[in-house]
């Protein structure tokens, strides 16, 4: 009801797999529409849960009974300006179209080197586990809930499209979006082809997503693409900021670290 009030364009409602964990999908837009929308919906669920004494987190892994993991699915098109036609849309079943696989062979080739834009916390690296619906190595799949990017195309389906399931929903929604955006385009501008389809998305034959915010830290700041799309002074804050957070995760000796050497040295 209060998305409604605020013009957000709430498309479903359901009951997910966690204790008190819901899923909200919204209707299809451009991306900074998204972005915002995002934005608004988070504090406006915040607000909500405050003002009746409850608490709304969409920290990535949270240290609850049985909870699972928050992700924040982005499914992408590209659309013809001119004709309206999604580019993505092939002409034959169990094909890509030439736009898709671009976009989609630039999405797995910088995946790393975008992960901070995406995934931006220490916490957000904890949900990367097989078998939980969330990726864990970089591939793509069709309709693959496993796989980090998952195939939803087929003839004269307009809404086909792609749906990358490595972002959270902690993170930023402007970087996630732009790293999208920054990574397809460029698979378009290289030329890129996409893989075959993996029919096992957690096998060991696949690179891996960054296991930590370090790694994911290190592949952003070698990144010549990032850099000269956000700018150097966006990509130099961002570095400082995730950094100083790293650091004082690596500084704090966590419970985990208790338990497992007080007693045992």
């Amino acid at each position: 009801r209060n998305a409604q009030k605020l013009g957000l364009p709430v498309r479903s409602v359901e009951i997910e797999m966690g204790p008190s964990q819901v899923e909200f999908t919204f209707a299809p837009g451009s991306a900074m529409e998204q972005a915002d929308a995002m934005v608004m919906f988070r504090t406006m669920v915040n607000e909500v849960c405050a003002r009746n004494g409850l608490h709304a987190s969409f920290m990535a892994k949270p240290r609850l009974d049985n909870a699972m993991a928050n992700g924040w699915h982005v499914h992408q098109s590209l659309q013809d300006l001119a004709t309206g036609r999604n580019l993505f849309m092939p002409e034959t079943a169990g094909m890509l179209s030439p736009p898709a696989s671009a976009w989609m062979a630039g999405l797995l080739k910088y995946a790393a080197e975008t992960s901070l834009l995406i995934a931006p916390t220490v916490n957000s690296y904890k949900r990367y586990l097989p078998f939980q619906l969330a990726p864990s190595r970089i591939g793509w799949g069709e309709d693959n809930r496993g796989a980090m990017l998952r195939a939803l195309m087929q003839p004269h389906d307009p809404a086909s499209r792609i749906e990358n399931r490595a972002p959270d929903s902690s993170a930023n929604p402007y970087y996630a979006l732009a790293a999208q955006i920054i990574a397809g385009a460029a698979g378009i501008t290289e030329g890129l082809e996409a893989p075959k389809p993996t029919l096992s998305p957690y096998s060991e034959d696949a690179d891996r997503l960054p296991r930590s915010l370090g790694q994911a830290l290190d592949g952003f700041a070698g990144s010549a693409l990032c850099r000269e799309a956000l700018g150097a002074e966006t990509a130099d804050y961002l570095l400082q900021l995730k950094t100083f957070e790293w650091e004082r995760y690596l500084d704090t000796v966590s419970e985990w670290e208790q338990a497992e050497y007080f007693n045992l040295f």
